[in-house]
């Protein structure tokens, strides 16, 4: 199994149970000094929709539950490769 698709499964594992609150944990623990030209950025492409849409198709039904080696898991795998690689991953 590749770096990415461990990735995934783990990722594919956790990202039901997170919410926007421990987003703000995680941020708020973790803090950054960003410059004002960084912070606007994000704030422009940081949104409730662009952090739920994920979560919200990985929990979707149609991916009946992503058990091991179901077509649900094969494409929440490949649904996380994909991002993975978009954003420079392997």
């Amino acid at each position: 199994m590749s770096f990415t698709q461990n990735v995934c499964r783990s990722m594919t594992a956790g990202l039901g149970s997170l919410t926007l609150a421990t987003f703000a944990t995680v941020a708020a623990a973790n803090s950054l000094t960003l410059t004002p030209a960084a912070e606007q950025a994000a704030q422009a492409q940081i949104t409730r929709n662009t952090l739920e849409a994920p979560i919200r198709f990985l929990a979707d039904d149609l991916l009946e539950g992503r058990g091991p080696a179901t077509r649900g898991d094969e494409l929440a795998l490949l649904y996380l490769a994909n991002e993975l690689r978009s954003m420079g991953g392997d």
